[in-house]
């Protein structure tokens, strides 16, 4: 992977963020810790990538903006629309559990930040999440409430109005993924598990990073279920144990392939 040279407002340094495509030649920077992990600053402030011109341009959305926030997670349901869940925002304390749309499809400079009301229980606040869109509707799965990792799945359809979260029980006596917090998760477009949400990594509640790859699905009857991916052979190449990857990373690759 080439270094690239970026022009324009470029962000600080910073950890915890998101990095989500919204069209083949702009990506959108929300949040994370400026600093180093003794010593830090949280944020809100939100940056466009324009990959043409390779510069960055720091927006001023209008509207409800979301708490400052890092270890959130975000995801792009549309062409120039992001959503944002969760959060923590420093000294043991996490984000509202308040779901934000940015929209952007009247241009950066009429960006605008809309809270999405939602109706009944929600997944709870939690930090070290993942958030993927397999539309209709996008999915939350596991991170940490504050007081320990999950490993449950909600799922809002976002073409059913009023919106509500709906936990999915998906511990039957099936195998499923341990509790884990700053795993990565993305939608995989091609192959056999083309439309899964495929999951890598993590921390566990016992502190130990972790290498399983597993992919949850939805079947044509409404039903969730996950699946292990099996390893081929013995001698099979895998990653090594480790976790804060987490969507940053996946973005990242994303964008390198239309570079």
């Amino acid at each position: 992977m080439d270094k690239l040279e970026i022009q324009g407002d470029n962000p600080k340094p910073r950890f915890g963020h998101t990095l989500n495509l919204i069209s083949k030649t702009k990506a959108i920077l929300f949040g994370g810790a400026i600093g180093d992990s003794s010593q830090y600053s949280i944020t809100n402030d939100v940056f466009s990538l324009d990959l043409n011109s390779l510069s960055w341009k720091k927006l001023s959305p209008q509207g409800k903006k979301p708490s400052v926030r890092a270890a959130h997670a975000s995801c792009s349901i549309d062409l120039y629309q992001v959503l944002i869940f969760g959060g923590a925002t420093g000294g043991g304390g996490l984000s509202s559990d308040e779901l934000f749309l940015l929209d952007l499809k009247s241009g950066e400079e009429k960006a605008l930040w809309i809270p999405i009301e939602v109706k009944g229980k929600t997944p709870g606040p939690r930090y070290g999440h993942s958030l993927v869109f397999i539309k209709p509707n996008i999915v939350v799965f596991g991170g940490n409430s504050g007081n320990e990792s999950l490993n449950d799945v909600w799922f809002m359809n976002l073409e059913r109005s009023p919106y509500s979260w709906n936990y999915t029980d998906l511990n039957k006596g099936l195998e499923m993924p341990p509790a884990r917090v700053y795993h990565a998760a993305a939608v995989c477009s091609s192959g056999a598990a083309n439309g899964m949400m495929v999951l890598f990594g993590g921390r566990a509640n016992d502190q130990n990073a972790l290498n399983d790859t597993w992919g949850l699905r939805k079947h044509r009857d409404g039903k969730w279920d996950w699946v292990k991916a099996p390893h081929k052979n013995q001698d099979q190449v895998i990653p090594k144990v480790r976790y804060q990857v987490r969507d940053f990373h996946i973005e990242l690759s994303y964008i390198h392939i239309y570079i």
